[in-house]
């Protein structure tokens, strides 16, 4: 029930409603905290087989920012857990893997972390539900382009198959013969040597065009296979 404040001297409604309703009552919890899902535990029972994995665990969990934040780095946390860094990464990777952490936002080289929402949360009840309504749609929007992705190789394969099963005869521009172009009503031969055009002459048919093509490579001792019309 909602009702409007009233001025008991003057008896004027003021603007700023109130509003009634039950008391909230404290957790019982004297500090920070957050909620875990079992099955998070069950997969840290399962997956964890080294001690220190899941120390860094519990060092994340009780670090973890609002809305599941992590701000701490490896050094701090190889420093408070008196180990090396590197075994820290390894950990942090073993962590990733059964996805207690995830990675939330790149910069450049560096990655920042977060506690998976789907697993554990630290907020209200409206944060959670935006947060795993966040993943459900990034998890559908990687599925569809996954998809766009195999037909797009599907559609690959399928086209050098079927040029494979049909070959296309090999055309030498409109003349049928190799080194033989139309020009201004005749033929005219050219080649290719060393990475420059010489033109050889234009002629009244492209076979003599052609001609005059195959005695130009005989000349520069141009050694590949013989030409086919």
């Amino acid at each position: 029930m909602t009702i409007r404040a009233v001025d008991m001297d003057t008896g004027e409604i003021l603007g700023a409603p109130l509003k009634s309703g039950k008391k909230r009552q404290p957790n019982g919890f004297s500090g920070v905290w957050l909620s875990i899902a079992a099955d998070m535990l069950i997969a840290c029972g399962d997956h964890l087989t080294h001690a220190l994995d899941l120390r860094v665990m519990c060092l994340l969990l009780g670090s973890a920012e609002w809305g599941n934040g992590l701000t701490i780095n490896q050094s701090d946390i190889a420093r408070r857990l008196h180990t090396h860094r590197q075994h820290v990464n390894a950990s942090l990777h073993r962590l990733r893997g059964i996805g207690i952490i995830e990675v939330c936002k790149t910069h450049g080289k560096v990655s920042f972390y977060r506690v998976n929402p789907v697993h554990a949360w630290r907020g209200n009840g409206i944060g959670h539900q935006v947060a795993l309504r966040a993943i459900e749609r990034d998890k559908k929007q990687a599925q569809k382009q996954a998809r766009e992705a195999d037909n797009v190789a599907l559609l690959r394969v399928r086209r050098m198959q079927f040029q494979a099963d049909h070959p296309q005869p090999r055309k030498y521009a409109s003349s049928g013969f190799k080194g033989v172009t139309a020009y201004r009503g005749r033929w005219r031969a050219q080649i290719v040597t060393m990475g420059q055009r010489l033109l050889l002459g234009t002629y009244d048919t492209p076979e003599a065009a052609h001609e005059a093509y195959l005695a130009a490579r005989r000349e520069l001792q141009i050694h590949k296979p013989a030409d086919e019309r």
